[in-house]
C-alpha cells in the first residue's frame, strides 16, 4: 500500500447463533504484529434515520436488524435497500460474540439475524506489503 488515506468499507452479518466481527491489520505501521485497525475518519454523515450519531473521527457502523426479516441470512444482503435501525461511532471493530454486540447497541437478550456496514479510512504511515 502506498501511503496516506486509503478508503475502506467493512460488511457483515449474522445468522443466528455467535456473531464474530474483528477487523485488523498488519504490515510496516505496525511493527509487523496483527492489531485491530483503526480509522482516522469516513466521508459523508453517519447516521440512520433513527437514531442519529455525530459522527467524525473512527468508524461509522450502520445496524440492519432482521434484514431478511425472521428468515435465515444465507447471503450479504442487499445495503442499498435496507435502512438501518442504529448508526454507531466505533474507534475499532473487534467484536468476539454476538453479546458483545448486543450491549454496544444497548439490545438485551438474544441478538441474532443482523448485519452491519463499517465505513472508514486507514491512514498508512510507511508504505508497504499490508494484510488486512
Amino acid at each position: 500500500m502506498s501511503r496516506g488515506l486509503h478508503s475502506v468499507l467493512v460488511k457483515m452479518f449474522e445468522n443466528g447463533g455467535g456473531a464474530y466481527e474483528r477487523v485488523t491489520y498488519k504490515g510496516p505501521d505496525t511493527g509487523g504484529s496483527e492489531v485491530l485497525m483503526p480509522s482516522v475518519g469516513f466521508e459523508g454523515e453517519c447516521e440512520a434515520p433513527v437514531p442519529k450519531c455525530d459522527c467524525g473521527a473512527g468508524w461509522c457502523a450502520n445496524f440492519y436488524y432482521n434484514p431478511v426479516g425472521l428468515r435465515q441470512v444465507r447471503d450479504f444482503p442487499d445495503f442499498k435497500r435496507l435502512v438501518p435501525q442504529a448508526a454507531k461511532t466505533l474507534l475499532t471493530i473487534g467484536y468476539h460474540n454476538d453479546g458483545q454486540i448486543a450491549r454496544m447497541l444497548g439490545k438485551k437478550g438474544r441478538f441474532d439475524k443482523v448485519a452491519a456496514t463499517f465505513d472508514g479510512v486507514l491512514h498508512i504511515n510507511s508504505a508497504g506489503d499490508y494484510r488486512i
